[in-house]
């Protein structure tokens, strides 16, 4: 395993064992990996242009809230399937397009790799409007969510390796949706892929493996998961504002 990692890890050492129309894979644990972190990374930002968008929202609901045409709950659910749709295409569209130019996955599960991206775009659009929600204006909703996200690009585990942090700050990758998201890329990526019979794509998912107190790590399917679990968090905590946050009195659900 050791003499794997120091063979991988070498400048240009396994380009010269590849076949041409492969030799663009050979700097695999860097520049995939990093274009990987650049995927995740664009679908977290892009909300934050809709931010303005989610103020108004939430206005035109405290305005008209007082006549009871619909409760908060209504009014969330209907914005967050509509929000949900728009997400999927604009992600579908600009991952595909990403994917398809820069050859990804090596795996082939290509399909799987739009579904990982679609996800955390969908959960990061949530967390913006969550964000909206709980402030009072657009300027401190922008701080609050940029704070998240600089804390998500920090522990992906790609910018600092999380191995590498003190044991009191590496807990905080746990609490962040891109940490989850970039784990569960890696794997569709990089899982099963060989070149010459050596397990170069195994090797390279270990590295971003999440295990927890069992020991046990999870695969991308409980990486998907997490951000789903990140989503209902921001997606309940934004209803919530909303309800009690935007109006001076309570309403019904």
């Amino acid at each position: 395993s050791s003499d794997l990692s120091h063979f991988l890890q070498r400048q240009g050492g396994l380009s010269p064992w590849l076949p041409l129309p492969l030799q663009r894979m050979s700097a695999m644990p860097k520049d995939r990996v990093g274009f990987l972190f650049l995927l995740a990374l664009a679908q977290q930002v892009t909300p934050n242009c809709a931010m303005s968008f989610f103020i108004e929202d939430k206005q035109y609901y405290i305005r008209e809230a007082p006549a009871r045409l619909y409760g908060a709950l209504e009014y969330h659910t209907a914005n967050a399937i509509t929000e949900a749709i728009v997400c999927t295409v604009n992600a579908f569209l600009a991952s595909s397009v990403a994917t398809l130019m820069a050859g990804l996955p090596l795996s082939g599960r290509w399909y799987l790799m739009m579904v990982h991206l679609i996800s955390h775009h969908i959960c990061s659009s949530a967390m913006v409007q969550m964000c909206g929600r709980l402030t009072q204006n657009q300027d401190v909703a922008f701080v609050l969510s940029a704070g998240y996200i600089i804390l998500c690009w920090l522990f992906s585990n790609v910018l600092v390796k999380i191995s590498t942090v003190s044991p009191l700050l590496a807990w905080l990758s746990k609490a962040c949706s891109m940490f989850y998201c970039v784990a569960g890329l890696v794997e569709v990526e990089f899982a099963g892929v060989q070149e010459r019979g050596l397990p170069v794509g195994d090797a390279v998912a270990e590295g971003f493996e999440i295990h927890f107190g069992s020991g046990r790590a999870l695969d991308q399917a409980d990486c998907l998961m997490a951000v789903w679990g990140f989503y209902l968090l921001f997606s309940i905590t934004g209803f919530l504002a909303l309800k009690f946050r935007s109006m001076p009195r309570s309403d019904s659900f």
